[in-house]
């Protein structure tokens, strides 16, 4: 009977935890851009402090029996610090946003089950319903309240890393709830480490969007811990998009310099409108190569190809492309990475070259940072397409108050078809604005303006302007400074 209680007691509380996420005060739809650039960038080292490694006396104890508070507490940072040494071998990518996982960061964890974020928040501005009648979003203005949480079942036993995150968005649209999770994103990913030198990655990122980018994120985020970014693609296709992409990387070390890794690849799109492609299908294989100079210095080399078909209106086309980059930190708060490169488009006898390419700088001062990205490559966001596309945005941050964070963002993108009847060119701005106060190191109220402005030939282009405003509170489970 004390056990069956115990599991309905755990049981509970997960329901609750759950729930809670979705509900109480305390992510737009995020895809995190792998570009060339990603060749030359090495895996920052995982945050440490210099922890007591050594197992705590259990003899130091007081006269009454109780154990020493502080042997306790160092027995709980030798556990985080095996814990962090394990996620630094073994890294998993935050779905959405730059950094990796570290479930020691989030204190809402049970075991292997913890939450990285959540917010709740008020939307007023137009684009926010889709119209069938028209194929378009409605120009009236609406509101929305939305919920969107972060959840992660991270699991590292000995020399493997089991890591599943789900990141749903609960919508109520003009005092109506959607019946169904609106906007989702989910990820699996396996790691192994088969030997010293070799590991295996297995991972499944699948996103469904139904409906407007409802979002609180910016185009462009920084991760000042590590200087990674994060690019938010904001171009979308009228009604639906559904995308599901399976991979597995097989990288090798062959000194503490040099690492080889492979990665064969699946991908499935599809986006539910009428006149374009309804659906894609892409199998590729991508060869790195990455030599460390320094420290502070990378070397890398790529090779990719993909074999992409479509249900209808477009011809299969073959991408292949090739290139290098470098990436130089030349200070803790100051990096830069740069790629670049040839792809060639082969699709019905015809071979079209152009080039492919990324760049990615950052700068972190006491109390503001500043990031440029760029990037060019095959796709961009939520727009099927046989050409290559590009994006680049540019964000700044500043903190004038202890408590008061500022930022702004703006972005460029462009994506194109081959076909104008199947879509056409498609291209857009998107300026966002952003006001937080800091009520604790994990727990903000925000306040954001954001404007997007697209073009596309075709009536399946969410075309126009559209504006929205949000308020709202955001909990995190990384700590933010307050300077």
């Amino acid at each position: 009977m004390a056990k069956r209680g115990s599991k309905r007691r755990a049981a509970s509380f997960l329901l609750i935890m759950a729930f809670g996420s979705l509900v109480l005060p305390a992510r737009n739809w995020a895809q995190e851009n792998t570009s060339p650039a990603d060749t030359a960038q090495k895996n920052p080292p995982a945050d440490s402090t210099d922890k007591s490694t050594q197992a705590p006396d259990t003899a130091a104890s007081s006269d009454t029996g109780q154990t020493d508070p502080n042997s306790v507490q160092d027995y709980t940072s030798m556990l985080d610090d095996e814990a962090q040494t394990l996620a630094a071998a073994m890294p998993v990518q935050r779905l959405g946003r730059p950094g990796s996982l570290s479930h020691v960061d989030s204190p809402l964890h049970i075991g292997p089950i913890y939450d990285t974020y959540f917010s709740m928040f008020y939307v007023l501005g137009n684009g926010l319903v889709f119209d069938p009648t028209t194929n378009q979003f409605s120009t009236q203005i609406d509101n929305a309240g939305v919920f969107k949480t972060n959840l992660v079942y991270d699991l590292m036993v000995k020399r493997n890393r089991l890591a599943f995150q789900y990141s749903p968005e609960l919508a109520i649209i003009n005092g109506q709830l959607v019946q169904s999770l609106s906007n989702q994103d989910v990820s699996l990913a396996e790691v192994y480490l088969l030997s010293p030198r070799w590991s295996m990655s297995l991972g499944n990122e699948f996103s469904f969007h139904s409906g407007a980018l409802i979002s609180d994120d910016p185009t462009l985020q920084l991760d000042t811990e590590t200087g990674q970014t994060s690019q938010n693609p904001f171009l979308q296709d009228s009604n639906r998009y559904l995308s599901d992409s399976t991979a597995a990387t097989f990288r090798y070390v062959e000194s503490e310099r040099n690492t080889l890794s492979i990665r064969p690849s699946f991908e499935y799109q599809h986006a539910g409108f009428a006149g374009a492609p309804v659906s894609s299908y892409t199998t590729g294989v991508d060869a790195e190569l990455n030599h460390a100079l320094s420290e502070t210095h990378a070397f890398g080399l790529f090779y990719r190809e993909a074999y992409e078909s479509y249900s209808r209106s477009l011809p299969p086309t073959l991408f292949t492309s090739f290139g290098g980059g470098f990436s130089y930190a030349f200070a803790p708060t100051w990096g830069l990475s740069l790629s670049g490169g040839a792809i060639e488009e082969a699709s019905n006898g015809i071979r079209l070259w152009s080039y492919v390419g990324s760049a990615s700088l950052y700068k972190t001062f006491r109390r503001s940072s500043v990031a440029l990205q760029y990037y060019r490559g095959v796709e961009t966001g939520l727009v099927l397409s046989d050409r290559v596309g590009s994006q680049v945005s540019l964000a700044y941050y500043v903190h004038p108050l202890r408590r008061l964070h500022l930022g702004a963002t703006g972005s460029y993108e462009n994506g194109n078809t081959s076909e104008a009847a199947s879509g056409g060119v498609a291209d857009g701005t998107y300026f966002t604005g952003e006001a937080d106060w800091q009520l604790t190191s994990r727990v903000a109220s925000f306040v954001t303006f954001g404007q997007r402005n697209e073009q596309g030939v075709s009536i399946d282009s969410a075309s126009g302007h559209h504006f929205a405003f949000t308020a709202g509170i955001r909990w995190e489970a990384q700590r933010k400074t307050l300077y």
